[in-house]
């Protein structure tokens, strides 16, 4: 009888942005997502900490199974007030179709036309 072979389990993270992090209101964000395993695809979801629904999501899907990816998307963060907590998630589905989520990355909300400074302006 041949030996079993042996997969990586599939893991997921995202490496940007960092817990904490502010995240201006209306604006593009950087998120990056960092998976490996048999990947067949990575998403980032975006929701409100303080409810489940979605308000955000973009999908990378690859032709072959992948053993190590880093993804980086481009999301627009929602036209929220200030001090509203966002949750980030990758998910990886593997070449089973069964879905990994990361450990959420919770960054909070600011309105740069308030808090200008805040944002990177004078």
């Amino acid at each position: 009888m041949a030996p079993a072979l042996l997969l990586e389990p599939t893991t997921v993270t995202v490496v940007e942005p960092e817990t904490g992090s502010l995240a201006p209101a209306n604006a593009k964000q950087s998120v990056v997502i960092h998976a490996t395993g048999r990947v067949m695809a990575v998403e980032v979801v975006i929701n409100r900490s303080a409810v489940s629904d979605i308000l955000g999501r973009q999908r990378q899907e690859f032709r072959e199974p992948q053993d190590e990816v880093e993804v980086e998307f481009s999301v627009r963060i929602p036209d929220l007030l200030t001090g509203i907590h966002l949750e980030i998630r990758g998910v990886a589905e593997d070449s089973d179709g069964q879905q990994h989520m990361s450990v959420p990355v919770t960054v909070l909300v600011i309105e740069c036309d308030i808090y200008e400074i805040a944002c990177g302006g004078s």
